[in-house]
């Protein structure tokens, strides 16, 4: 099929792009260190994310959409308020990068991969790490 619309404004990889859950928005994680809002319609960038190290490996929006959840090189996970961009909470203790993050489908929870062999459960209200899963060596 032919290229509906293209989503510029990253410097370095794109390693993930995903869908608002109504669609109408584009989240994308690059090895720029930024995180970006797409309009679908226009392709225009809604709001950059950055400045958390040398890659942002992912960034996935929550179940309501008014939240962004960023898996950062520098062990960290962020998230902020989708609208205004502003960092609500950071996620730390993993000792290594964290490529991946993601919601609890009633956004109670994040969900958290890193290179130092573990997984780990965060409370969403106090920023706690509720559980570490290892063994993944």
């Amino acid at each position: 099929g032919d290229c509906v619309r293209a989503f510029r404004g990253h410097t370095r990889h794109v390693y993930r792009a995903t869908f608002s859950p109504d669609t109408t928005q584009v989240l994308t994680a690059s090895g720029d260190g930024a995180a970006k809002i797409f309009d679908v319609g226009t392709g225009a960038c809604i709001r950059s994310f950055g400045g958390h190290g040398p890659r942002v490996y992912t960034a996935v929006f929550s179940p309501d959409a008014t939240k962004v959840l960023l898996a950062c090189e520098d062990s960290v996970a962020r998230l902020f308020e989708a609208s205004s961009g502003a960092c609500e909470k950071e996620f730390h203790g993993h000792s290594m990068a964290v490529h991946s993050a993601s919601f609890s489908r009633d956004a109670k929870w994040v969900i958290t991969a890193s290179d130092d062999l573990t997984a780990r459960l965060f409370d969403i209200s106090t920023a706690a790490c509720e559980r570490t899963f290892g063994g993944h060596g």
